[in-house]
């Protein structure tokens, strides 16, 4: 019983380490961004009335990894851990990306380029025989679905990051669904899906309307 005990605490722990890394992180970014020239100005298509700093996803995705690397220091032994190092380099690719178009604005084809190559990572990284309605495709289509995937879902977080809070509520409503299949599944995964909804929440209360910081692409494509 003390086994389960600890197990559960697990999912409570670490979460509430990503929502208070995160939080923090987030009040220190709406100080530190503008002067790195982070900054979204009124204008344009903008409906804001006041200059913002972008580029916020920062805090949520540095939560993450310092969460997942304390996760990682004391569950050493734990399955999963060859999956959070596997997708280190398509996450870090995602947020270099993001925060070098939220500091100069990248053309759409470069970005679309490294969303291929997140794509193309995840597919290499987590290789296994994917089917369709019970039929096992060969390995060059599962190669397609999952780089059109990938870029599908980047881009409708993307494009949903225009309103205070949207793509990070969404974000957290997604995350605690993929969650919670993961449990029932007794799939690790729950737990990483755990910590980013905790990371989400977190940079979520300096999120809403009004904004005192946005996602930016650093955010909305991680």
């Amino acid at each position: 019983m003390k086994n389960i005990l600890l197990d559960i605490s697990v999912f409570i722990i670490y979460p509430l380490i990503a929502f208070f890394v995160s939080s923090s992180l987030t009040a220190l970014c709406i100080r530190l961004l503008p002067k790195l020239g982070y900054i979204d100005n009124p204008g344009g298509r903008h409906i804001h009335k006041r200059a913002v700093p972008r580029g916020g996803g920062i805090a949520i995705a540095l939560a993450m990894l310092v969460t997942l690397f304390a996760f990682a220091l004391t569950r050493n032994g734990t399955p999963g851990i060859e999956l959070l190092k596997k997708g280190l380099l398509p996450a870090a690719i995602l947020l270099i990306t993001g925060l070098i178009d939220d500091r100069i604005e990248l053309k759409s084809i470069v970005k679309l380029l490294a969303q291929i190559v997140v794509g193309v990572l995840i597919w290499y990284g987590f290789d296994r025989p994917m089917t369709v309605y019970s039929f096992v495709v060969p390995k060059y289509v599962s190669l397609v679905i999952t780089v059109l995937w990938v870029i599908t879902v980047i881009n409708a977080f993307n494009l949903i990051d225009g309103l205070d809070g949207l793509a990070t509520g969404l974000a957290v409503i997604s995350g605690s669904c993929l969650a919670i299949w993961f449990l029932f599944r007794g799939n690790i995964q729950a737990l990483f899906m755990l910590i980013f909804v905790g990371a989400c929440l977190g940079f979520l209360r300096y999120n809403f309307a009004p904004a005192k910081i946005f996602l930016g692409d650093t955010g909305s494509m991680f």
